[in-house]
């Protein structure tokens, strides 16, 4: 018995079972090896507990006559139990909070206290937010808030205690809504005088917002549960807290309340303040509604977000022009944004009602929610409840889909607010201002706010003000050493079905492919492919990449951050950006058909051959030197020594101008890199001649102007 709880429960249970057969109006509550008997008169008492003894020896118990308490008074597991009244176990709230941990165990030793004393979620909040964390041995400390709610949870525990159950008088149940939830009881007596005998709480809520009905409708389903199983009958009356009689037709008589109230026979009543209510910071949940699903009279705005540069924008007409407001965090997400302009605009026209046109469904939707009091449970629902407070008139939220092709009033303001978070309204400012006084490019950023590169591009592209033409092509930049420059790219083999994606990084100095088999092209194949990859061939420094989602994303942008790698993007749907991994795309495919058909595979391998023909064909490439290379691509990676300065060389510049002073580093098939003043720039072959000395060490000319080497 002392090794299990379990089999104590239940053969003591069994002992007991024929003795509560024989005595139906008497209550025997078992908990373990304590026993609870009560009876009509202490005679059935005497019996009960003379009859309970001799059935417990001579099933092979030990009974201490010590421990056998009688009386009006007693205490049963920790709850002293009188004639009219239970107070709840004299527990010590340990305060040491030093981890994580600590305070999980704090919070969970609370939990069971609720149903014995009113402790309203407005206490529990400060302690629930001490549960926030990733790991359990993360530092925490009691902050004043959470020090004030153990102080009242513990005078509560002092003070308070719960009435007992008396059969002549009805049970009724009344649920009240607080600013962080809800709290309901089961009460004896008038109102005015009501008596709890349980408390009735819900859990910390776990959705971003949480309407106030469904609260209540969790409350009152929980509140009949809780009286039909200790009791045995649902309560006489449930009082609701409104102001009037809600009609059945009426939209505030939610699904949630409908649900909660079926089945129930009892009577409703309605806006009664009993005793407890002092202690509880009760929002009125009967107002009317401030965010209406269509659009009335008043002014209208657009809001939009963007995640490339962490902008909230919002836009309006004002007769023939349009205003823009914009904001930016690079800490939050769209969805944080996208409610970040709605707070903004909510700040607009504040005594008129105002009508908001939104791409996000999801802001639309809270919005609407957050119209009926609720408890907001993340910060972008409490931001839009207090926007929306602050505000004095009312407000429509309307949703639209984005880049719809059919044009119109909304999508025209769509598109508006969609340029402005991603910052081509500024550009298109910049443009008119340059197309009108032509000014330079230092000065139109410095007037507009944008960048150098985005003003020196404006000013390019004016057919007044380019001086020469911009160069024919470019260059793919390249690593001076290994594991300066990666570029890394996912591509689809039809032969490695059914893990078709095929991540490919290759190291731009050395040439080294690294290539790992995916089922999908998602953020934690990225991430798991670039480990592997660091493992073969180290941490880089620089990682090109295309702009899929999956090298975009929040978690491939921490994990680059993590290890201090330097994450670029090339153009959209411009290939030519990422032309080495193409190519080495095509070089690893090529080697795998050719691997194919020398072992007599169809069109696919088998799955259980797939992982070696691909280390097969990353063996055939890596270790062996390819084309005209003196080197395997694997031992020059691994080289130690550092590469020289080349001569000295001229480089034509983007205005057609010979530059001096610049040093060859490396030369490759149509491409070169040249260094000056620790500045490295890649350029076409053809935009480079070298620099001759004479006998006397005096500069001439080697070449004519027009020659090119």
């Amino acid at each position: 018995m002392v090794n299990s709880p379990t089999i104590c429960q239940i053969t003591v249970d069994r002992a007991l079972a024929p003795i509560r057969s024989a005595n139906p109006s008497a209550t025997i509550i078992q908990y373990m090896d304590d026993i609870l008997v009560t009876a009509p008169t202490p005679d059935q008492v005497d019996c009960l507990v003379t009859s309970i003894s001799q059935t417990l020896q001579a099933n092979g118990f030990e009974i201490t006559e010590a421990k056998i308490k009688k009386g009006p008074s007693v205490t049963f597991l920790g709850v002293q139990i009188t004639r009219s009244y239970v107070t709840p176990p004299q527990v010590k709230i340990h305060r040491n909070i030093k981890t994580l941990h600590d305070a999980q165990q704090l919070v969970g030793s609370l939990q069971w206290l609720r149903n014995f004393i009113l402790i309203p979620p407005e206490i529990m909040s400060p302690l629930y937010k001490l549960l926030k964390g990733k790991h359990l041995w993360e530092q925490k400390t009691l902050m004043e808030e959470a020090t004030r709610s153990l102080n009242f949870i513990e005078q509560q525990v002092s003070t308070a205690m719960l009435s007992r159950w008396n059969p002549s008088l009805q049970l009724d149940l009344y649920v009240h809504f607080t600013k962080e939830g809800g709290v309901g009881v089961l009460a004896q007596g008038p109102p005015d005088t009501a008596k709890p005998i349980q408390w009735v709480v819900l859990g910390k809520m776990t959705r971003s917002f949480t309407l106030g009905m469904e609260c209540l409708g969790n409350l009152i389903m929980k509140g009949r549960k809780v009286a039909l199983s200790h009791l045995g009958f649902e309560p006489a009356k449930i009082y609701l807290p409104f102001r009037k009689q809600i009609p059945t037709s009426s939209v505030a008589m939610s699904e949630h309340l409908a649900l909660a109230h079926f089945g129930f026979a009892g009577e409703l009543r309605y806006a009664t303040k009993p005793p407890w209510t002092q202690s509880l910071a009760i929002v009125d949940i009967d107002f009317p509604q401030k965010v209406m699903d269509r659009p009335l009279p008043g002014e209208t705005v657009f809001t939009d977000a963007s995640s490339v540069t962490s902008t909230a924008a919002v836009v309006w007409q004002t007769e023939k022009k349009w205003q823009c407001i914009k904001a930016t965090d690079k800490s939050l997400s769209v969805q944080q944004l996208e409610a970040t302009a709605v707070a903004m605009a909510c700040g607009l026209f504040q005594s008129q009602h105002l009508n908001i046109v939104t791409d996000s469904m999801f802001v639309a939707k809270l919005c609407l929610a957050t119209s009926r009091p609720g408890v907001a449970s993340s910060p972008t629902a409490v931001m839009i409840e207090e926007a929306l407070s602050s505000r004095q008139g009312t407000i429509s939220v309307i949703h639209i889909n984005s880049h719809s092709p059919i044009k119109g009033f909304f999508q025209t303001g769509n598109d508006k607010a969609d340029a402005a978070a991603k910052g081509l309204w500024t550009l298109q400012d910049a443009r008119q201002l340059h197309d009108s006084l032509h000014i330079g490019a230092k000065a139109l950023a410095k007037r507009c706010d944008i960048s150098v590169t985005d003003a020196r591009h404006i000013v390019a592209t004016c057919p007044h003000c380019q001086k020469a033409p911009l160069w024919s092509g470019g260059v793919n930049p390249r690593g001076l050493k290994a594991t300066e420059i990666w570029q890394s790219d996912f591509t689809l083999c039809q032969l490695m079905k059914p893990r078709a994606w095929l991540a490919v990084t290759v190291d731009t100095y050395s040439g080294a492919i690294v290539a790992t088999q995916h089922a999908k092209a998602n953020s934690k194949a990225t991430i798991q492919h670039c480990l592997t990859a660091m493992a073969w061939l180290g941490i880089p420094k620089q990682i090109k990449t295309d702009n899929g989602t999956n090298f975009i994303s929040k978690s491939a942008q921490e994990f680059a951050s993590k290890w201090h790698i330097t994450l670029t993007h090339g153009i959209p749907y411009n290939s030519t950006g990422q032309a080495i991994v193409e190519r080495a795309n095509q070089t690893l495919k090529s080697k795998l058909e050719t691997l194919v058909k020398a072992e007599d595979f169809d069109s696919t391998i088998p799955p259980a051959e797939q992982p070696c023909l691909l280390a097969t064909a990353m063996l055939a490439l890596n270790q062996f030197s390819r084309g005209d290379e003196t080197h395997c691509p694997i031992r020059k990676h691994w080289a130690t020594q550092a590469m020289q300065e080349g001569p000295p060389v001229m480089v034509r510049n983007e205005l057609g101008d010979w530059e001096k002073g610049w040093k060859l580093v490396l030369t490759g098939w149509g491409y070169a890199a040249v260094k000056k003043d620790n500045e490295i720039k890649w350029c076409p072959l053809k935009s480079i001649k070298p620099i001759l000395y004479n006998q006397t060490n005096e500069s001439c000319e080697s070449l004519s102007t027009g020659q090119e080497s």
